[in-house]
């Protein structure tokens, strides 16, 4: 045993053994406090991430369709841009991987992005801001003061998730160097911070964007200048914190982009990779429409108010953190396929049972509505973590961008384009609208409909659980498919189709949409 640099803790030495660490997927300094500095600088990138993911989608109805009084698809527009972006992350991971800026693969591009983000909210911040829009007094003032912020906001959304793939690329570089008794952990923590921002950011929003001029019910609120600001401070930190408090990455050359993305075939072909890039796939899928399965008429009949629908959202968001936690210091040595199916049956069984139980009238209060509805939050984010533990062991040193990019891309395309399938199934089992029946009518035909909704809804969590035969065991079992697996070329290329050609197909359903229907 000697002393040595930790890589983790500047001005301390660590004693560890001259051998790497057992179970280590990457040479380099293993990150065993979690409050080092190098740690601290990951997590605070990812809760501004995560904060920047809320508050930018948060502007679209109170600021662009009530204060600017925007309508489609100027009010759509930072979203479908966050969507495009977001579905087009393995673009951005490859120009991570291959293109250093000043020799660095990460800590630059995520520096550049955060200076961008920054510039773009302190204008928007700067901007004077002329009084709500009112269709008979000042109908252009507004509209035209909006379409610039809603352009400014779209700018902003493309510097965000050019952000945060290096990121990802980077926390999964960081995670590989763990012990495999523990790997999993910083993703698991990295996630919990995430949801944290995504937490605060709503709180944010709330003391923002609430009052009457937003269409809110309070007379007093922050104002668009200070949410703004908020927004510009905390992507300004993000450069210092970068540039002075992380400080192991090391410098590496440009790669070239051919023979880079010949290697990743290479690993593509392989049955752990295209078994995690299906299962991505097909569970994310399945697990969209599981979600999708409820009905609003249910708050209605459980006497669940908007204002209480509001903040037991911002509480219920601290589930998602909570779930994150307990996997990541309980579960990093789990069974993957018996943690997902169990978590996955909890989750589908805790939202079925808070709408069936509603719609049979067995629940009428609120609290309880709420606390099973938001409580399966929990297992859900238990779910999502473990499945995303089989990403870390399967990605390939030099590739983190593209593979991490790839499974984030299928995982964002689910949740974009699936919700629209599962509001076609629920719209067919709903009975036939008329002039004499809306969605709100408490009749026992409507309460039979919306309880087989929620039905429907635990079933297709179970069809998902098949899913996990595709999935790993556990860490050891991804070793064993990389070396003993072999290469499948065909199920490859016909996964790499599949998924190339919904991510292609999300895009250019979200650029349509965004399209005023003159275009079209």
């Amino acid at each position: 045993m000697r002393l040595v640099d930790s890589g983790y803790d500047d001005h301390s030495l660590t004693p560890v053994l001259e051998l790497p660490v057992v179970g280590t997927l990457r040479p380099g300094a293993t990150p065993k406090a979690y409050s080092s500095r190098d740690v601290l600088s990951l997590l605070y990138i990812y809760f501004v991430v995560g904060f920047l993911f809320e508050a930018l989608p948060a502007l679209t109805q109170p600021v662009f369709a009530t204060y600017f009084g925007l309508s489609h698809p100027d009010v759509g527009l930072v979203g479908g841009v966050l969507f495009v972006m977001a579905t087009s992350k393995v673009l951005i991971g490859v120009l991570s991987d291959c293109f250093p800026l000043f020799g660095y693969r990460r800590k630059t591009w995520i520096v550049f992005a955060a200076v961008g983000l920054t510039a773009f909210f302190v204008t928007l911040a700067s901007l004077p801001h002329d009084p709500p829009y009112t269709p008979h007094l000042i109908p252009q003032v507004s509209k035209d003061e909006g379409h610039r912020a809603v352009l400014l906001c779209a700018c902003a959304a493309f510097f965000l998730v050019l952000a945060n793939v290096p990121a990802d690329a980077l926390m999964v570089e960081m995670a590989q160097r763990e012990a495999s008794v523990v790997r999993g952990r910083l993703l698991s923590l990295v996630y919990a911070v995430r949801y944290m921002g995504t937490t605060m950011a709503q709180l944010v929003a709330e003391a923002s964007l609430a009052s009457t001029a937003f269409g809110g019910d309070y007379s007093f609120a922050l104002g668009l200048p200070a949410y703004f600001g908020i927004l510009a401070c905390l992507s300004a930190i993000v450069v210092p914190v970068v540039l002075v408090w992380f400080t192991h990455e090391p410098r590496r050359g440009s790669v070239n982009c051919p023979e880079y993305l010949g290697e990743f075939w290479s690993v593509v072909q392989t049955r752990a990779m295209w078994q995690i890039l299906l299962f991505a796939f097909l569970f994310n899928a399945c697990g969209v429409l599981t979600a999708t399965m409820d009905h609003p008429t249910v708050l209605t009949w459980a006497h669940v108010t908007p204002t209480m629908r509001k903040w037991a959202n911002i509480a219920g968001g601290l589930g998602m953190p909570l779930g994150f936690l307990v996997a990541g210091w309980r579960g990093t040595e789990w069974n993957w396929r018996v943690a997902v199916v169990a978590s996955t049956v909890a989750f589908a069984s805790l939202k079925a049972l808070a709408g069936v139980a509603t719609a049979c009238h067995v629940i009428d209060s609120p609290t309880l509505f709420l606390v099973l509805d938001e409580g399966a939050r929990v297992p859900l984010a238990i779910a999502f973590i473990v499945t995303t533990y089989n990403y870390i062991e399967g990605t390939p040193p030099g590739k983190e961008g593209i593979t991490y990019g790839m499974l984030s891309s299928l995982h964002n395309v689910s949740y974009g384009t699936l919700p629209l399938v599962g509001m076609a199934i629920i719209d067919r089992l709903l009975p036939p609208k008329s002039a004499d029946r809306t969605d709100d009518d408490d009749t026992t035909e409507m309460r039979r409909a919306v309880a087989t909704i929620y039905l429907l809804g635990l079933a297709w969590a179970l069809v998902s659980c098949v899913c996990v035969f595709l999935l790993p065991q556990h860490k050891h079992h991804v070793k064993f498919l990389k070396g003993y697996g072999g290469q499948q070329p065909i199920a490859a290329m016909l996964t790499l189709l599949l998924c190339v050609g919904s991510i292609v197909a999300a895009i250019t359903l979200t650029v349509l949409a965004l399209l005023p229907s003159s275009v079209l």
